[in-house]
């Protein structure tokens, strides 16, 4: 095994409950097909696309290929890092 994964990190919108049962569908299937030792983590996801907006529009001349989904990705994880103060 290359990585030790001891937590998965989903992010997690508060507003739409629609989607958070797609998401609770999402992490029970992923928590039947990984080790019981790895935890899966929901964040808050709310406003990361309009945080990422502002990143990519700030490099938008640098760096095209950047997403918003790429970003909004780095901005749950690094709420959860903060959250876990890591």
């Amino acid at each position: 095994m290359r990585y030790r994964v001891k937590n998965i990190v989903v992010g997690y919108p508060k507003k739409s409950e629609i989607i958070q049962e797609l998401i609770d569908g999402f992490i029970k299937n992923l928590s039947m097909m990984i080790s019981e030792d790895i935890v899966i983590d929901k964040i808050d996801e709310d406003y990361t696309t309009v945080e990422a907006g502002e990143v990519i529009s700030n490099f938008r001349a640098k760096e095209e290929k950047t997403t918003k989904d790429t970003i909004s990705a780095m901005k749950i994880l690094e709420r959860y890092l903060v959250i876990k103060d890591i």
